[in-house]
């Protein structure tokens, strides 16, 4: 028979009377935020919710108390009553274990009728709680307890208090008994119906009751990755928007509240860079050694708005307050304990208060919501460096670079060379391990998000860049045959990404989500972890095998949440977590299964022409550091790698190339050859001036180019190097030599130092009037006349000696 009570009035928790206990069980403390009803209960619709259950695990002479709370929507409630019931056999496989906790999901989907009791979304679905016409496991579950809550009003909360004793359970403590049960809590009224015609249960929220008694197994080995991700990188400055950032960072923000749950979970990390450049930078210091923020001793201090004071006094003498009063013999002992433990819990909300249901991330900030400044992130960055701990830690890429878009460049070293210059602009060598006080891995790829399942060979084989690892999920590469195994296999493989054959561990997308939602205030999805890992262990008692979890990106805990997690990981004989190295460590399993898939990702536009504009900027950036400028080297380089992340929009490549052309065309108009007027050169040899005029507000060193388009002048220093201050204009006199009198033309162009066109191309008509052919006339006239006196006088010459001897006769013997 199950436990029963009347309600009580609705200032104090409804409670169930519970047979009596060897002993009371110690609990630890549970976070009291709300956990995640599927159908979204509250104050404007009537629904059940549960908020602790302590402990996550049933043993034998031990007791689960269950505290939760029911809204009476709009309408209110009459006679409500809830249930915990219990299925009767445990759940051998993974997919009994989804089977019980499916219908909730399918109530969780948009109504198509909402009015309809017995459709697929109305809130009722049917006799024994079946939804939206689906066979419901828990049609055959026993009912553990009832409590009576009696009327709710409309919109108020009623709180509740339920025990399950082990020793009214009837499960034997043996080994073969031993694995996770379903556990249904349903609320009911008057108006629930039994039979098979009549309006099902008000609401109902699932998880299992895990049986623990002493086990002797090789327990199955759990690797966790929680990524440390901040805002993402915006376009406009390569960094998180610097606001939202501090927002995270400050007391009750994400961060804030993230950074002390991964340092309490034996897990690894997975670090975004951008995250810590944007930190340091809010710090406005690079030093790791600011005084880290001080954790409270009383557990009151780290407890999540809403938490309900009665959890921690039930730790602390609230069971033997159940306990005693069962002992006792007295029916209204396990109520009274329950209600002593229950005393600061949840009250009825009244119009006007404020509601049950703010969560943590809702919740002002405990300094009023002000907003973090330098000395919060230098803190935060301190708790990181003393918070990794020997953990391991992996540095993710910067920006997390989309493949797609990296495959799209024409040269795909091109746009990694864009990603490492972005993290060594705002991470300069050794500053990422100096801010976490340690050595990263680099050897490791972790692949997660939306599309992460989704992921193709190729897809890795751009993200890898030489690594020999990577965390993948377990869509990715399914087993070839998922039916022809009873167990679960090793979350370790190996795959080919790009003729690369990598080790991969095989992260379980539906762990992963039930671990996050434990982490976020859910008791539930608790006891859907550790019955996982319990269902898991006893399908190869003597095998022990891993299973991998890697929590989302935008993962925000409850405070308090992560302490609870890991005390039930660590006190479990189903679980044995391990390290990422450890992970890595394990041989292959031979399970086949199928490869990463080839996959086409589209090509994304405006890559290359991205990348060709980040060249030309850099030019101009050599030539002209313009203050506060886009083109500035290290700016362009950040906001680059942002166009190229997966958190911006396709579109991002082409907008910021053409931002970056139109602010680099501004740059280059700032600095002219002014265009000259018509010269006349009178001399064969002079200097043809050329001016250069600087609009900005920096000095530029640039080279003019001048050549002469006409062969009667010639240039013969093509290229003069120039340096125009600002504001200024420079008059270059370029040699040139007249070689003929006439028009000629001469194109001047200023370029970078390595010939790049800086501007457009100037011209100047040029009209040689030097007289040079009527010289070069006459000095080969005087050569002429010259050669020819010459020649006339040896003619003479000669002839003069020819008379002289013919006019002296024969000469005498």
């Amino acid at each position: 028979m199950p436990a029963a009570a009347t309600g009580p009035a609705a200032a104090t928790p409804a409670a169930a009377t519970v047979p009596a206990a060897a002993a009371a069980p110690s609990a630890a403390t549970a976070p009291a935020a709300p956990g995640d009803p599927a159908d979204g209960s509250g104050a404007d619709e009537a629904g059940v919710e549960v908020t602790s259950l302590l402990p996550a695990e049933l043993r034998p002479g031990g007791r689960v108390t269950v505290r939760g709370r029911v809204s009476g929507g709009e309408d209110g409630l009459v006679g409500a009553r809830v249930e915990l019931r219990r299925a009767p056999v445990r759940s051998s496989s993974v997919s009994s274990l989804e089977r019980w906790t499916a219908p909730v999901d399918e109530q969780a989907a948009p109504a198509a009728d909402p009015d309809d009791p017995g459709g697929a979304g109305g809130t009722r679905g049917g006799a024994g709680g079946t939804a939206g016409g689906v066979d419901d496991p828990a049609e055959d579950a026993r009912t553990e307890v009832v409590v009576q809550v009696g009327d709710v009003p409309a919109g108020e909360v009623v709180p509740f208090v339920a025990v399950v004793e082990a020793s009214a359970t009837g499960l034997r403590s043996t080994a073969g008994a031993a694995g996770a049960y379903g556990l249904q809590v349903l609320l009911l009224d008057e108006a629930t119906t039994e039979g098979a015609d009549g309006p099902g249960p008000v609401d109902d929220e699932r998880g299992f009751l895990v049986w623990t008694p002493e086990v002797d197994v090789a327990p199955t080995r759990l690797v966790t990755t929680v990524p440390l991700q901040g805002p993402p990188p915006t376009t406009t400055t390569g960094l998180p928007e610097e606001q939202e950032l501090l927002d995270a960072l400050a007391p009750g923000g994400r961060l804030d509240r993230l950074l002390p749950a991964a340092a309490v979970l034996d897990a690894g990390w997975v670090v975004d860079p951008v995250l810590l450049a944007g930190a340091a930078a809010a710090a406005g210091t690079t030093d790791p050694g600011a005084p880290a923020p001080t954790t409270p001793d009383d557990p009151a201090a780290t407890a999540a708005p809403g938490d309900e004071p009665g959890d921690a006094a039930e730790a602390a003498g609230g069971s033997a307050g159940d306990a005693a009063g069962g002992a006792a013999g007295e029916p209204a002992g396990g109520a009274a304990g329950g209600t002593a433990g229950g005393a600061g819990g949840p009250q009825a909300v009244a119009e006007g208060a404020p509601s049950a249901d703010t969560t943590a991330s809702d919740a002002p900030a405990p300094d009023g919501g002000s907003p973090a400044g330098p000395a919060q992130a230098a803190a935060w960055l301190a708790a990181l460096a003393d918070g990794r701990d020997g953990r391991d830690v992996v540095l993710a890429d910067w920006a997390d670079p989309d493949p797609a878009r990296v495959r799209s460049a024409a040269d795909p070293d091109a746009a990694w060379a864009v990603v490492r210059a972005a993290r060594q602009a705002a991470l300069p060598d050794g500053l990422a391990e100096q801010l976490l006080d340690g050595s990263t891995r680099s050897d490791v790829l972790v692949v997660d998000g939306p599309a992460a399942d989704r992921v193709s060979g190729r897809d890795v084989a751009t993200l890898a860049q030489g690594r020999s690892s990577v965390v993948l999920p377990e869509e990715a590469v399914p087993l070839s045959d998922p039916f022809a195994l009873s167990y679960t296999p090793d979350a370790v493989t190996e795959v080919d990404a790009g003729g690369s054959t990598l080790t991969a561990v095989l992260a379980d997308a539906t762990l992963g989500a039930d671990t996050a939602a434990a982490l976020e205030g859910s008791p539930l999805a608790l006891t859907r972890v550790v019955a996982r890992l319990a269902t898991t262990t006893l399908q190869r008692p003597n095998d022990p095998r891993l299973l991998a979890v890697t929590l989302p990106a935008d993962l925000s805990p409850v405070p308090g949440a992560a302490q609870h997690v890991a005390d039930a990981l660590s006190g479990t004989p189903w679980a044995d977590t391990v390290s990422l190295s450890t992970a890595l460590g394990t041989p292959p399993s031979t399970e086949p299964r199928e490869p990463l898939p080839g996959g086409r990702s589209p090509q994304v536009p405006g890559v290359d022409g991205l990348l060709e504009a980040l060249a030309d900027a850099r030019q101009v950036a050599a030539a002209a550091a313009v203050p506060e400028d886009p083109v500035q080297a290290a700016a362009l380089d950040l906001r680059a790698a942002a166009s190229l992340s997966r958190s911006t929009p396709p579109e991002a490549p082409a907008e910021l190339a053409a931002l970056v052309r139109e602010q680099t065309r501004g740059t280059v108009d700032g600095v002219q050859v002014v265009p000259g007027s018509r010269v006349t050169l009178v001399a064969a040899e002079a200097g043809l001036p050329v001016t250069v005029v600087n609009e900005l507000d920096t000095e530029v060193s640039l080279v003019l180019e001048v050549r002469s388009r006409s062969p009667r002048l010639q240039v013969p220093q093509a290229r003069v190097p120039v340096t125009v201050q600002p504001g200024q204009r420079t008059v270059v006199d370029v040699p040139v030599v007249a070689v003929a009198s006439g028009a000629a033309e001469v194109e001047s162009q200023l370029t970078t130092a390595d010939g790049r066109a800086w501007g457009p191309v100037s011209s100047v008509d040029v009209t040689v009037a030097t007289q040079a052919e009527g010289r070069a006339l006459t000095v080969v006239g005087v050569v002429v006349a010259v050669v020819f006196v010459v020649g006339a006088a040896r003619a003479f010459v000669r002839d003069r000696r020819g008379r002289e001897l013919v006019g002296a006769g024969p000469v005498e013997p």
